[in-house]
């Protein structure tokens, strides 16, 4: 999926604070999954990518460096959570939340289960420990790493 064409629908815009849960919905998730403060900028992309249906928020606090990109397949009116890629001023290091089995069997409305790993793990190495994302240049961050394009967020 990561090289794959995908065809993007809506590059979203930037929101502030707390996430309408039906702009990216998890049936089962807790409301603290959407409720942020006044200084965290938030957007979802859609996408399709090889006959199926992505969102992708994206969050970002930079005065608490806090970041969370979250990639998941539009299953009806849910979202099946594929992977979080995140960063958090609490703890060292960028890390993934994977689902690593197929993703088709990814479980709906929830942002983590039992099959979900952490790479790298908690108490591992991190390769990169500095925050060094705004949003605009998280952005054209994700845009690359998904392959994402052209980066027509720019003009929003």
């Amino acid at each position: 999926m990561l090289i794959a064409k995908k065809v993007i629908d809506s590059w979203g815009s930037w929101g502030v604070g707390s996430i309408p849960q039906k702009n990216f919905p998890l049936s089962k998730a807790k409301q603290k999954a959407y409720k942020f403060g006044s200084s965290t900028a938030w957007r979802v992309v859609t996408f399709g990518c090889l006959g199926r249906d992505f969102r992708l928020l994206v969050i970002v606090a930079e005065d608490k460096q806090e970041c969370r990109v979250w990639l998941g397949e539009v299953r009806g009116n849910d979202t099946a959570l594929i992977l979080r890629f995140e960063f958090h001023g609490t703890h060292p290091g960028w890390h993934i939340h994977s689902h690593c089995e197929d993703t088709k069997e990814a479980k709906v409305g929830v942002v983590q289960y039992q099959s979900s790993r952490r790479i790298p793990k908690a108490n591992g190495y991190h390769r990169k420990q500095e925050f060094g994302v705004s949003k605009d240049t998280l952005m054209d961050f994700v845009s690359r790493s998904l392959n994402l394009s052209p980066r027509e967020f720019r003009l929003q």
